[in-house]
């Protein structure tokens, strides 16, 4: 099933990488979300990239919706963002430390709940909780503010794909002086990144970090110096391993896991990537006697929003239609990285949606394509 928020078709093109954290230190949960941090080997880097110059400011102090809480009018986001495989194209940030992607969100829940599993005590249920508390921006400093920006060309070092950074600037704690400031940064391929200054002066002892969606993963809640000074956590949606470049299109699934069948077993919003082993390799799209004579057609189908992400590949990889069919056929929004999509009709068609809903393609094409 396609889960989309919009009834336009859009497409996004543009050049880079989203690289994969390689460890991971909490979850899966009940969708397969999970999370490292800065501390752990393999984890993100602390790197704060400042929007405060840059930056919109889409909540202010001072401003008549604030009031001590509230919320900006929901954001557009120029790269759609998939969450629990939902794809969605504005967000919601609230002055007491979440973001909703729900549009009618007032941002007023001050209460942080500890142990996220399906709804939260009040509001929306699609939240990311960067640092949920009750959080101050009508009475902060004069320029307390959130941001938010899109950066083309990703500034932080996990990756340089696409990124849209949402900035609490100056922020403080309910009846402290003490201001300080988060961010989140939510990757084109589905990555979710956080990132704390050094002035906080609770550490997370009052607050909630995590993500929920009819699921939950939480990081901390109400836990003494489980929010660090410079500290960047990183969520990540559920992974599926492609080992072989053999198509399987009725051949025997004992030859390993084929792209094919990654794409027919991912979750929504799943990301699939390839062993090292099949750096620079091809996979040739195989067709499939019908029985009665004829063939199959051999395209990959992609009915629901995921990202097929070969940036781990040096040399990438290769998607070869034989000069017979069309590589990909999507219906949902997707996102490509480091591939060559060579030798079809036309490398991806496009078919949207009769009953509404649009379509994002990101693709990221492979700028040193094996010889």
């Amino acid at each position: 099933m396609i889960k989309t928020s919009t009834l336009s078709l859009v497409f996004l093109i543009f050049l880079g990488f989203c690289p994969i954290a390689s460890a991971l230190t909490g979850g899966p949960d009940g969708y397969g979300y999970t999370f490292t941090d800065s501390t752990e080997p393999g984890g993100p880097s602390y790197e704060w990239i400042d929007i405060s110059e840059s930056g919109t400011a889409v909540l202010q102090s001072g401003s008549s919706t604030v009031n001590g809480f509230g919320i900006s009018a929901p954001v557009e986001l120029v790269s759609p963002f998939t969450f629990y495989g939902f794809t969605f194209r504005e967000a919601v940030p609230s002055a007491n430390g979440y973001l909703s992607f729900t549009a009618t969100e007032d941002g007023t829940d001050t209460t942080n709940d500890c142990g996220l599993i399906v709804f939260p005590s009040s509001g929306s249920p699609d939240r990311i909780y960067v640092l949920h508390d009750h959080l101050d921006l009508g009475t902060a400093l004069d320029d307390a503010t959130i941001y938010y920006q899109h950066i083309v060309n990703g500034p932080h070092p996990h990756n340089d794909c696409p990124v849209s950074i949402f900035q609490w600037e100056d922020i403080t704690h309910d009846g402290s002086a003490v201001p300080f400031s988060f961010q989140l940064l939510l990757f084109a391929n589905g990555d979710i990144l956080m990132q704390y200054d050094n002035r906080n002066p609770e550490d997370g002892s009052g607050s909630t970090t995590g993500i929920q969606y009819f699921n939950g993963l939480e990081y901390s809640c109400d836990t003494a110096n489980s929010i660090p000074s410079n500290h960047a956590i990183l969520f990540t949606p559920p992974t599926i391993t492609v080992t072989t470049a053999v198509d399987e299109n009725g051949v025997s699934p004992d030859t390993g896991v084929s792209l094919r069948e990654a794409i027919a077993t991912a979750p929504d919003g799943a990301r699939i990537t390839f062993s090292s082993a099949l750096n620079g390799a091809t996979i040739l799209l195989e067709e499939l006697s019908d029985g009665a004579g004829g063939f199959d057609p051999r395209e990959l189908l992609l009915n629901d929003p995921m990202t097929i992400d070969a940036s781990n590949l040096p040399d990438g990889i290769t998607i070869s239609g034989q000069n017979q069919t069309t590589p990909f056929l999507v219906r949902a929004a997707c996102h490509f990285d480091n591939l060559t999509i060579t030798d079809g009709f036309g490398d991806i068609s496009v078919f949207t949606p009769n009953y509404g809903g649009g379509i994002d393609i990101q693709y990221f094409p492979n700028e040193t394509p094996s010889s």
